[in-house]
Formats: structure tokens, C-alpha cells, sequence
């Protein structure tokens, strides 16, 4: 499953939780350290890894 990254704008914290990509689209994500549910996804860098050999 893959590994989302937000940030809080009500306490500024980041935080990071997993969740599957249909469960992505139907909750409505809160902000574990204060409940808020005023928070924006973080895009990060994607690291693949596939069973093909590259020489």
C-alpha cells in the first residue's frame, strides 16, 4: 500500500500514514497529533523496485 505524507496547517506538524489508493479517495484524513482535519498531501520522490535486472 502505499505511504502518503501530509502536513497540518492547524499545528504544522507532518505526519505519515498508509493507506490503500480506494481508501485514499474516501477518507477524509485528521491530523493524529491535534484531530484537525485541515491537512494538505506532501508530494515526495517515488522509489520503484522491479524484478527486471538492468546491466
Amino acid at each position: 500500500m502505499p505511504t502518503y505524507e501530509f502536513h497540518c496547517t492547524a499545528c504544522g506538524k507532518e505526519f505519515t500514514t498508509i493507506l490503500s489508493i480506494s481508501a485514499r479517495g474516501e477518507e477524509s484524513i485528521a491530523c493524529p497529533h491535534c484531530g484537525s482535519k485541515r491537512v494538505e498531501q506532501q508530494y515526495t520522490a517515488v522509489s520503484v523496485k522491479t524484478g527486471k535486472k538492468t546491466w
